[in-house]
């Protein structure tokens, strides 16, 4: 099949339905435009590839559901290229397809791209199997939108000001608020705070303590990433309402990038990332509540495999990924990764490693290229298990939630969180997670605030040796050691 004619593959794209490209055109710019390679038509393909990101995002309308619940964009997919692959013969393909190149990173050999939406999943799969008979084509990734990492249940808070903010307190966070003052500092440098998660409902109000770049949609309001951001970054305020009560571990002002999963795909926006490491001049702090569950019809590993290794050269460029080994030019010396562990659902795995593609380059153990090289896990990444914390005065850390996958590298407080539920309006309480990894987040942003000095690594490794290993009362699992 590899050997299929380019004129077969032609045929065989032409037979699907195609509908013309809304906002595009062969050399737009900016919102919704996207590109072909530039350059000679005879010259590597790898030597076109450039840092590239239209700023294209997706409707409603352009996803669907699976039958295994998965959300998948039908006008966007991800194609790996092969490393003889010239200008032309990657042109020539996707100009056979209408396809144009939304977002790509330099040196590497995946391209995101937009295509005419072919209406129907089989349709998409029918493009991509059809893609992947090309000599020139290594494999094709679907675009999905990510899983909140969040449990359906919720909790119904007294109204007293103390349990609004126990999951704090049981990590200690007051003391650490008595140094806020370090904060203003000649030698404090806030990093930014990159959030990838749904929003969906317009920009954050000042009830956050951020200021924000970046597009956050109005007309599908989601929940998720609102009370997300605010168990890292809600305002201390003091305020007696139940959405001034809601209060982020990071004691000041941080500015706020947002990838909105409401309308950008998985693969864009870890593009997004990797342009947001390369390009500022600070130190970046990423969270990532969201979970690859539920994309896999394979198995999770042969699925999770190759999303992962995707995900560490793009970190790690493609010269120093294929030896396996990280290195002084490896963007992991630039960002540090906080990743939920993901939740229990029923009847499924509670492996920490298969929720997503970050995780599984952080723990999945004896992976490897496709060449065969063993893979170093990646070292600028935190898996967040989520505990529970006592009900009463003193707060402290308890067991590991039943809900929470493990084993990951940390856990934080990510049961019965109080934090605010939009972009301008509602509080209330969620578990899991999702939860627990922000208030890791926002810790990590404070002490790289007070001493921004520290490398990524460096930074792992205090708040992994700082925390606590206390043994859980009431029978629930130990879990990892606590922030």
């Amino acid at each position: 099949m590899k050997n299929e004619s380019r004129s077969g593959l032609i045929s065989t794209l032409v037979l699907l339905p195609l509908v013309a490209l809304w906002g595009f055109g062969c050399a737009a710019d900016g919102e919704g435009g996207g590109v072909l390679l530039e350059g000679d038509p005879a010259s590597p393909a790898i030597e076109a590839v450039k840092d590239f990101d239209s700023g294209d995002r997706i409707s409603e309308a352009e996803v669907s559901e699976a039958s295994n619940g998965a959300e998948v964009v039908r006008t966007k997919i991800e194609i790996e290229f092969s490393t003889d692959a010239t200008v032309g013969e990657v042109n020539a393909l996707l100009e056979s397809s209408e396809a144009l190149i939304t977002s790509m990173l330099e040196g590497l050999y995946f391209i995101v791209v937009r295509v005419p939406d072919p209406e129907s999943l089989a349709a998409l799969d029918s493009l991509v199997t059809a893609l992947e008979t090309d000599p020139i084509v290594v494999r094709v990734y679907n675009a999905h939108i990510r899983v909140p990492n969040e449990l359906p249940s919720n909790y119904t808070a007294d109204g007293s000001p103390l349990p609004r903010i126990d999951h704090h307190l049981a990590v200690r966070a007051h003391a650490a608020w008595n140094a806020k003052a370090a904060l203003k500092g000649e030698f404090a440098a806030p990093p930014l705070l990159v959030m990838q998660d749904k929003f969906g409902g317009g920009a954050p109000n000042s009830d956050f303590d951020v200021k924000t770049v970046g597009h956050f949609g109005t007309s599908k309001p989601n929940v998720h990433g609102y009370h997300v951001l605010g168990i890292a970054a809600a305002r201390h305020g003091g305020e007696t309402s139940d959405r001034g009560q809601a209060t982020g571990i990071y004691p000041g002002t941080l500015d706020l990038v947002a990838f909105d999963h409401t309308w950008l795909d998985d693969n864009t926006i870890e593009n997004q990332v990797i342009h947001q490491a390369k390009s500022s001049s600070r130190n970046v702090v990423v969270n990532s509540s969201m979970g690859d569950n539920p994309i896999c019809d394979e198995t999770l590993a042969e699925c999770l495999v190759p999303m992962a290794r995707k995900w560490m050269a793009k970190v790690r460029g493609l010269t120093l990924y294929r030896t396996g080994k990280t290195g002084p030019s490896s963007l992991e010396n630039k960002f540090l990764l906080l990743s939920a562990a993901g939740n229990i659902e029923p009847g499924t795995h509670s492996d920490a490693a298969l929720d997503s593609s970050y995780n599984a380059a952080r723990l999945m153990t004896d992976l490897d290229t496709e060449k065969g090289v063993q893979l170093d896990n990646l070292n600028n990444t935190l898996v967040i298990e989520d505990r529970e914390n006592s009900s009463n005065q003193p707060y402290e850390a308890a067991c590991l939630s039943d809900g929470s996958m493990h084993p990951g590298d940390l856990s934080a407080i990510g049961t019965d969180v109080w934090s605010l539920t939009g972009a301008s309006a509602g509080a209330d309480s969620f578990s899991g997670t999702s939860m627990a990894t922000p208030q890791a987040a926002g810790l990590a942003a404070y002490v790289w605030a007070l001493a921004p000095g520290l490398t990524p690594q460096e930074l792992l490794s205090l708040l992994s040796n700082t925390a606590r290993d206390d043994a859980c009362s009431g029978g629930g699992a130990q879990g990892k050691p606590v922030i």
